[in-house]
């Protein structure tokens, strides 16, 4: 139980991280 939510909350910061990072990259090609 501990390894799986540790596991989920390591994958949810990288998909924010990612996010964040393609939304920096959107925000820079679109301007």
């Amino acid at each position: 139980m501990q390894n799986i939510n540790t596991n989920t909350r390591d994958n949810l910061i990288i998909a924010v991280f990612m996010a964040a990072l393609v939304a920096s990259a959107a925000m820079f090609y679109f301007w």
